[in-house]
């Protein structure tokens, strides 16, 4: 969560994490998890799991990206 919204965070690589609105950009719903994909219940939009870019729609953009970085261990916001 951030600011009270979810998000999804996502490891490109061992050295990298990547954070991305968990909103879909279609209709609101939240998206889930399933790999290198982001899947949206309501109406099956799929995106990349660490790029946040639509696989497949209706969704009409990409989910927004999140500022984050790795500090001590813990992957914070900034």
């Amino acid at each position: 969560m951030q600011a009270g919204k979810p998000i999804t965070l996502a490891r490109p690589s061992a050295s990298t994490v990547t954070a991305f609105s968990a909103i879909c950009t279609h209709m609101g719903c939240t998206v889930n998890p399933g790999g290198s994909q982001l899947n949206c219940p309501c109406h099956g939009s799929v995106f990349n799991a660490f790029t946040g870019h639509v696989i497949n729609g209706p969704a009409p953009r990409a989910l927004p990206s999140v500022a984050v970085h790795v500090a001590d261990g813990y992957v914070v916001s900034g």
